[in-house]
């Protein structure tokens, strides 16, 4: 009885892991992707768990733009086992199922370590931050615990080079032809990266259309625009704004400027 007990406890752990990962990799990558932190299975007393997510919220408070994956047994890696005992590797791996927009560090933390990973960014920094916290992997909620001391250990080694300045942008009176517009505006940050979103205006402060330019190049001198269908009827007294945000999460003010009609 004990064996068959044994045998249904494990199925149901596997058929756990299974519902929570993607088809190709791991849970942490479909929590990630939402969200800052992902908690071992099972998840840890919430006094624990709100230790860690409330400094990882300090921390991109502190503009480092940090997500944090605790693993503290296999099931954790879904489909990627093989990862166990890797966390660089893992790292790296977990980088790429994040969001193309996301810029920012990914710290991963296993009984074997610690891994970093930053889309074309060097981490070493961030690897000395955190390679004097010694890893306590008595329990799930002793390993939950060590990042959080690894997190703070971060925002005392890296929070003074934050980036707190916001990007700078600018709207441009555009025209229409045929009912079509480039929407133009230049936008320039000390990160280099800026994604945007576009409000286009007729009447009053509610947004007839709203559109959105992905995480890129934020150049200096360079004309940016998005496309917009103006509608046939009424094809007059339009106006856009534009607000432009940062990898980490700094927000312009908008800036705003006709839509003229050829």
């Amino acid at each position: 009885m004990k064996l068959l007990l044994a045998a249904a406890i494990a199925s149901a752990v596997c058929a756990l892991a299974a519902t929570a990962a993607r088809a190709d990799g791991d849970p942490a990558s479909d929590v990630l992707y939402f969200q800052d932190v992902y908690l071992p299975y099972p998840r840890p007393p919430q006094a624990v768990g709100a230790e860690l997510t409330g400094a990882v919220a300090d921390a991109n408070g502190a503009g480092l733009r940090l997500k944090v994956a605790v693993i503290a047994t296999q099931i954790d890696l879904g489909s990627v086992g093989s990862l166990w005992g890797h966390p660089a590797e893992y790292a790296r791996f977990l980088g790429a199922e994040l969001p193309r927009d996301y810029t920012g560090l990914l710290l991963i933390v296993m009984p074997a370590g610690y891994g970093t990973y930053q889309h074309n960014a060097d981490t070493s920094a961030a690897d000395r931050a955190v390679a004097g916290v010694k890893i306590n992997a008595a329990s799930s909620d002793d390993l939950v615990h060590t990042t959080t001391l690894a997190v703070r250990s971060l925002i005392a080694a890296l929070g003074q080079q934050a980036d707190h300045t916001p990007p700078s942008v600018h709207a441009l009176a555009s025209t229409a032809r045929k009912s079509r517009v480039k929407l133009r505006y230049t936008v320039s940050d000390d990160s280099g990266r800026s994604s945007e979103v576009v409000h286009v205006y007729r009447k009053g402060t509610h947004p007839v259309a709203t559109l959105m330019s992905p995480m890129e190049a934020a150049t200096t001198g360079t004309v940016d625009f998005v496309r917009w269908q103006v509608p046939r009827k009424g094809a007059k007294g339009y106006r856009f704004c534009v607000v432009a945000t940062d990898p980490s999460l700094n927000v312009s003010k908008p800036s705003c400027a006709p839509i003229r009609v050829a």
